[in-house]
């Protein structure tokens, strides 16, 4: 998906502040996804990044919005130890 401007913060449980990335639900669940589903979008410290770089695999819940992905990932605390 092409990553909208719009500022997240870093994950709240590995610190990373360069793999919080949006995922679209059809790019998330691609086998289980039909197009009868309305697309929805979260924020996902992507583990995927094949350079190396990855996240944990945290991820913010999807929302019907960007904006409202990026809100939730925002929201979020850092895990009490």
């Amino acid at each position: 998906m092409l990553q909208p401007p719009i500022s997240l913060l870093p994950c709240p449980f590995c610190g990373s502040a360069k793999r919080p990335t949006f995922w679209s639900s059809p790019e998330c669940y691609e086998e289980m996804w039909d197009e009868s589903n309305d697309v929805t979008y979260s924020v996902v410290c992507d583990a995927s990044h094949p350079r190396g770089m990855n996240g944990c695999g945290a991820q913010g819940g999807f929302k019907p919005t960007v904006e409202e992905a990026a809100e939730v990932w925002n929201e979020r605390q850092m895990p009490a130890v």
